[in-house]
């Protein structure tokens, strides 16, 4: 039997989007909505990956997964195997490629070959990728800033609802940074709670922030950076009757109940 890396790959949710100082930053937490991502030995001779449900994938995605997949290699130097890679995604969150896939194929194919490299290493990786990849490999409460490219640690806050809007809704996530960018107009506020993207985001997610506008005493942010549009909540507990009310008026959205988790969760088992 050849063993089998399995990773929870959590999600994130984008909690505030603010432009300052000419750079676009935003404040992610990582939750409990996970894809996950299975790694296992191939017989093949090839060294290379085939990936199972491929046809769930794009093009670019498969691209994404094979550039890992020699930056991993090339910078260990390591021999390459053949591998089989099978990626399910939750059915909540089944709205596109993300990042955490990535970050969850590096850290598959460290824990395969005994954890080969430490953190800083698999950072070093990630970000020839993107920052974000770089962001899923810490996880957590974090400050990211695409300017500087850094990634800052912040005090955890308990956020424990969240609405999944409406799971038609896809945000271009470049197409929305260009944007920002070309408003060079500094936000006011670096808080939570808040999101300078908005006026960029689909007209349907306006609406639901206007509507949202009408209870005062709830703060609330509607997510940005994600193929999944939230909103997010500083309060514990929502009123049954707001609940009602947004139901009843976007009638395609899902109010789920998310806890934060820190990151990624490797474990490895053997099947035949």
């Amino acid at each position: 039997m050849l063993p089998v890396v399995e990773v929870m790959c959590p999600r994130a949710l984008c909690l505030s989007m603010n432009y300052i100082n000419n750079s676009l930053r935003y404040i992610n937490q990582t939750i409990d909505l996970y894809d996950y991502l299975y790694l296992k030995e191939s017989k093949l001779k090839e060294d290379t990956i085939h990936i199972l449900n491929s046809k769930n994938l794009s093009l670019e995605e498969k691209e994404h997964l094979n550039f890992v997949f020699d930056l991993f290699f090339d910078y260990t130097k390591l021999p390459r195997n053949s591998f089989i890679i099978d990626i399910q995604k939750k059915e909540i969150a089944d709205l596109g490629y993300d990042d955490n896939i990535l970050a969850g194929l590096l850290l598959a194919l460290n824990y395969y070959y005994n954890n080969y490299l430490d953190i800083s290493d698999l950072e070093a990786i990630a970000s020839k990728i993107n920052l974000n990849v770089v962001y899923f490999l810490r996880g957590g409460y974090l400050c990211l800033d695409l300017e500087s490219q850094e990634i800052t640690r912040l005090k955890p806050h308990d956020y424990s609802k969240y609405i999944l809007v409406d799971s038609s809704l896809i945000v271009d996530k470049n197409k929305l940074i260009n944007n920002m960018l070309s408003k060079n107009n500094n936000s006011k506020n670096n808080i939570l709670f808040s999101n300078d993207c908005l006026e960029f985001m689909p007209y349907k997610v306006q609406q639901i922030d206007e509507f949202l506008k009408q209870y005062s005493d709830i703060k609330h942010s509607v997510s940005g950076l994600s193929p999944i549009n939230f909103v997010t909540f500083e309060n514990s507990v929502l009123p049954s009757k707001l609940c009602i009310s947004i139901k009843k008026e976007f009638s395609n959205s899902h109010i789920h109940l998310c806890k934060n988790v820190s990151r990624h969760k490797i474990m490895l088992n053997y099947k035949k």
